[in-house]
C-alpha cells in the first residue's frame, strides 16, 4: 500500500476491499502456527502474506477484543520482518539507493495497514462509548456538556489508541531515516487520538497487561515520545545519531513534564486541535495557547536537562560509550539553545542582509585557512623523522564537491556577538535572485548572469536524492533539496564564515598589482583576508520547505592553521595531524584554544604544534566540547 492509498482510505474512513480469507478463522492457536512458520520463506512472500492477513483483520466480522488479540500475534511477526528489511538500508552513512526505497516502501506498506486496522477499531468503540454517554443523559440541557463521557475506562480503545500511536511512532522513525519532514496529516492523526484519548480519561492507564511493547506503559508516555522526538530535530544528524536517539528516547521521554494545564512559563507546547508538532511560542505563533478555550498540552523540557547533564557527568567518570556522550552533549546544547534559553532571532524577510560564505568540514576548512596549503606542505616534512609525518593530508580531492555555501546574514547582526543566524541560499534562492526560469543542473557560465553566483549543483546543499537520479540529473532532484542523505550542515558542525567584503573594497583589490598581491600571500600563507574569517559551531539546523537557517555560535575570529602531534612517549601515535588555534578574545569570554579532529588526545596530554619549521610545545587543559568531528581543548605553553 503506498501513501496516497493510505490517506484515501484514512480520509474518507471507508473500509478496505473485503478479501477471501485465507488465514483467519478466528482460532489463534491456527494464527500462531501460521506466524510461527511465516520465517522460512523469502522476504518477499513473507511480506505478501502479512498484507494480505492484515487486510483481512481490517474487515474482518469478529469481536474487536479477539482482533486485537490477532493483531497482537501478526504484529510480531510484522516486526520480525520489518527488522529483517530494515538492515538493508539504515546503516548507509550515505544517500538511499533505488532498492533502499523500495524496501523502505514495503515497511511503510505494513505500517499503513496496521494503521488502518487500529483506526477502524478506534472509530467503532469512539462511537460506541458516544451512544452510551447520550443514553445516559437525561435530557439535552447543560448536564449533558458537563457529564464526562464514561467513568469504565475501555480498554479496547486505550489498547486501539496506544498502537495506532506506536505505528505512527514507527512511520516518523522511518521518515527520519529517509531524511524526509512527517507530512502535516500524521500530526493531525496523532493530535487527534492524543485529544480522544483524554477526552475518555485514557492518557494515564496502564496498558501493561494489555501490550506488550518496551516503549512506554501509557497513552501519555508514548506521546510524549513522539513529541520528544520532533523537537529534537533529528533531521539536522547523522543516521547513526539518529538510530541512537530512536533508541535511548523512552528513557529520554520519561525525564520531560507534558500536562494540559502549564505548570512553569514554559513556551512549548502542541495544539492538540491542530496538524502542527510541537512548537515554540514567539510573537509570530498565531494562536496564544494560554487561552481558556485552547486544547494544548505544555511541554517542559528543563527536567530532562537535567537528567542530561547527570548523565553526561555519569558517562564522563565512566571513560567509556563515548557515541553515547557525545550525543547526549549534543542533545543538551540543542534543546538548551533552542527551547530552554533562547537567544537567537530568525531573518526576517524585510530586515536588511549582507552576503557571505561558509566552509564546513575540518580538513577543508583548516586547507582553507592554510592559504590553500595541505598539511604535509605547511610543516617542512623534509625535517622531520618518518614516524612524525601525517598518515593523511588535507588537500582535496580532484572529484569532491567543493564544501562551500553561500549565504546570507542580517546586516544588524554584530561582527563580534556569540551567536549568528545565517540563511543559506539554495539553488532555487540564487535562480530566483538571477531570474532564470527552469534552470537545470547543466548550466554553463554564458547561459546564466556572468555578474551574479554561478548557479551551484544541489548537492552543495544536500547529497542527492538517490545515486541513480543524481546520474540522471533529473528535475526531482534539482526541485526537491530535502534528500534521503544527511544534509552536509548538521548540529554541531563546524564552520568557517568569510564575511564579503563590500563593492569597494573588492573594486579596490582588484586593482592592485599581481606582484603585489602575490608578494602578500607569501608572506602571509594564512591568507589576507583571515580577519574576516570566523569559525563557529552550528548550534542549530532549520530545514523548512522554502529555506534552510542555521543558527550558529561563534568559537573565534582569524584561526590559525597549524600541526599537532602528541608528546607522550605512549603507545598511541606520533604523527601529526591538522589542528586550528584560537587566541584569546575578551569580546567571547573565551581563552587561548585548540581544535583538533575528534582523536586519541585527552586532558592534560603534552602536544607539540608546529607551522613550517617553527614548533611550541603546548599542554591540553580542560576539554570545551566534544563533538563528533572536532574536540576543542584549553592550552597553556609550556
Amino acid at each position: 500500500m503506498n501513501l496516497s492509498t493510505f490517506q484515501a482510505y484514512l480520509v474518507s474512513k471507508a473500509p478496505l476491499p473485503t478479501p477471501p480469507r485465507h488465514y483467519l478463522n478466528g482460532e489463534e492457536k491456527q494464527l500462531l502456527k501460521w506466524a510461527a512458520s511465516l520465517p522460512m520463506q523469502s522476504e518477499e512472500d513473507q511480506a505478501s502474506q502479512l498484507e494480505k492477513i492484515l487486510t483481512e483483520l481490517s474487515v474482518a466480522d469478529i469481536n474487536d477484543e479477539l482482533r486485537l488479540r490477532l493483531m497482537s500475534i501478526v504484529m510480531t511477526a510484522t516486526d520480525r520482518l520489518i527488522a529483517a528489511l530494515r538492515k538493508h538500508y539504515i546503516y548507509e552513512v550515505g544517500p538511499l539507493s533505488d532498492s533502499h526505497l523500495d524496501l523502505m516502501d514495503q515497511v511503510k506498506s505494513l505500517y499503513y495497514l496496521n494503521v488502518l486496522v487500529f483506526d477502524a477499531i478506534v472509530r467503532r468503540e469512539s462511537l460506541a462509548l458516544n451512544y452510551q454517554q447520550q443514553q445516559r443523559a437525561p435530557s439535552p440541557s447543560a448536564w449533558k456538556r458537563l457529564m464526562t463521557p464514561t467513568r469504565v475506562p475501555s480498554f479496547t480503545l486505550a489498547v486501539a489508541i496506544y498502537q495506532s500511536l506506536l505505528t505512527y511512532q514507527k512511520l516518523l522513525c522511518e521518515k527520519a531515516i529517509c531524511y524526509q519532514k512527517p507530512p502535516l496529516y500524521m500530526w493531525s492523526e496523532l493530535n487527534q487520538l492524543y485529544h480522544l484519548a483524554c477526552q475518555y480519561n485514557l492518557t494515564q492507564l496502564e496498558l501493561t497487561p494489555h501490550v506488550v511493547t518496551k516503549q512506554a506503559t501509557s497513552i501519555h508516555q508514548l506521546y510524549c515520545q513522539v513529541c520528544l522526538h520532533s523537537l529534537l530535530n533529528v533531521l539536522a544528524m547523522r543516521r547513526a545519531s539518529i538510530l541512537l536517539i530512536q533508541r535511548l528516547i523512552p528513557e529520554w521521554a520519561v525525564h520531560i513534564n507534558a500536562t494540559l494545564e502549564p505548570q512553569t512559563q514554559t513556551r512549548v507546547f502542541i495544539n492538540l486541535r491542530s496538524d502542527n508538532p510541537p512548537e515554540y511560542l514567539t510573537a509570530l505563533t498565531p494562536l496564544n495557547p494560554y487561552e481558556e478555550d485552547q486544547d494544548c498540552l505544555f511541554i517542559e523540557l528543563e527536567p530532562l536537562a537535567t537528567y542530561l547533564r547527570q548523565r553526561q557527568h555519569e558517562l564522563l567518570a565512566a571513560d567509556k560509550n563515548l557515541t553515547e556522550y557525545r550525543l547526549v552533549t549534543k542533545i543538551l546544547m540543542a534543546i538548551t539553545h533552542r527551547y530552554i534559553a533562547r537567544q537567537t532571532t530568525t531573518l526576517s524577510k524585510y530586515s536588511p542582509k549582507k552576503r557571505a560564505t561558509v566552509i564546513t568540514g575540518f580538513n577543508d576548512i583548516h586547507y582553507r585557512v592554510a592559504g590553500n596549503r595541505s598539511l604535509m606542505h605547511m610543516i617542512a616534512p623534509q625535517d622531520l623523522p618518518v614516524e612524525y609525518l601525517p598518515r593523511y593530508d588535507t588537500a582535496p580531492r580532484k572529484d569532491a564537491i567543493p564544501p562551500v555555501f553561500e549565504i546570507e546574514v542580517q546586516e544588524s547582526t554584530e561582527t563580534m556577538s556569540h551567536f549568528r543566524t545565517l540563511r543559506l541560499l539554495t539553488v532555487q534562492d540564487i535562480v530566483a535572485q538571477q531570474g532564470v526560469a527552469n534552470a537545470g543542473f547543466n548550466k554553463t557560465k554564458k547561459e546564466t548572469n556572468i555578474n551574479g553566483p554561478l548557479i551551484p549543483s544541489l548537492t552543495e546543499i544536500f547529497e542527492p536524492i538517490t545515486i541513480e537520479e543524481a546520474k540522471q540529473a533529473s528535475d526531482s532532484v534539482f526541485d526537491s533539496f530535502l534528500a534521503t542523505a544527511p544534509p552536509r550542515l548538521q548540529i554541531m558542525s563546524l564552520f568557517l564564515l568569510s564575511n564579503h567584503r563590500d563593492s569597494e573594497n573588492q573594486e579596490a583589490k582588484n586593482k592592485e598589482p599581481e606582484n603585489k598581491e602575490h608578494k602578500n600571500k607569501k608572506s602571509n600563507p594564512q591568507g589576507n583576508d583571515k580577519e574576516h574569517w570566523s569559525l563557529g559551531m552550528v548550534r542549530w539546523l532549520t530545514i523548512d520547505e522554502e529555506y534552510i537557517e542555521v543558527e550558529g555560535q561563534i568559537l573565534g575570529h582569524a584561526p590559525k592553521a597549524c600541526a599537532l602531534r602528541l608528546d607522550n612517549r605512549d603507545s598511541r601515535s606520533q604523527s601529526f595531524i591538522p589542528a586550528l588555534l584560537l587566541a584569546a578574545e575578551d569580546t567571547l569570554q573565551t581563552t587561548s584554544s585548540l581544535l583538533v579532529p575528534s582523536y586519541h588526545f585527552k586532558t592534560d596530554d603534552k602536544v607539540i604544534i608546529r607551522l613550517n619549521d617553527q614548533q611550541q610545545r603546548l599542554r591540553l587543559q580542560r576539554s570545551l566540547l566534544n563533538t563528533e568531528e572536532f574536540t576543542q581543548y584549553e592550552v597553556i605553553r609550556l
